[in-house]
Order: structure tokens, then sequence, then C-alpha cells
């Protein structure tokens, strides 16, 4: 009885954190637009979102669109957890765990009223 309470309760929260992080990916999906762009081991990367259903994404030269840009973009969404609220270092410190040499990080965030927030960060 104590193993299956134990085990409910594991499921309940593993559930709720999972819950938690398609609320706060899909959050910013209600904005206008996203622009992320990572400058690591002199290569770019960008993640780009346009409201309601433009996904880009660029590593170097290669261009993807559509349903793999997509997940792109939501893969590093839950990882940086980007709110109106988010410090540059927390982000910073977030994006090392994908891209470790991280030199140079520019975010561009339209909210849904049209609020441009801007997050800047270069290696030192």
């Amino acid at each position: 009885m104590r193993k299956q309470s134990i085990f409910a309760g594991g499921c309940a929260l593993l559930i709720s954190l999972l819950l938690a992080t398609t609320i706060s990916a899909s959050g910013v999906m209600s904005a206008s637009s996203l622009r992320i762009t990572i400058l690591e081991n002199d290569v770019t990367y960008e993640y780009e979102y346009d409201n309601p259903h433009h996904y880009e994404y660029e590593e170097g030269h290669q261009v993807v669109r559509g349903e793999e840009a997509k997940q792109k973009v939501m893969e590093l969404l839950t990882l940086i957890k980007l709110n109106e609220n988010s410090k540059i270092e927390d982000i910073v410190r977030e994006l090392k765990q994908h891209h470790p040499d991280v030199e140079k990080v520019d975010i561009r965030y339209m909210n849904d009223d049209n609020k441009l927030f801007t997050w800047v960060w270069h290696d030192e």
C-alpha cells in the first residue's frame, strides 16, 4: 500500500513538472515574435518564432522550417524557461547545458501587447 502511495505521488509530481514546462513554453508562443541568436565556436544558431505558426531554426548556413524547427524552438524554450522577468545570467546558465561554449546571446521577445523585451550577453 505504501509503495503504491509513493509511486502515485511520484507520478503526480512528474506530471505537474511536465505540465509546468509545457505551459511555460506555450506561454511564450502566444507572443507576436521571438528571436534567439547564439554564437558558439564561430557558429551562429538562430531560433525564431512568428505568431501564429512560423518557426525557423538556423545552424550556420543550414535553415530548417516547419515542424522540425518548431521542435528546436520548443526544446530551447523549455531549457531556458524564458519569461518577461527572466535574468540573462539565468538564461545563459541554462543555455550552457546545450551550448557549453556560448560566446554571445541575443534574445528579442515581443509579447502579445507588442511590448519588446531584450536580453543581450557577451562572454568576457
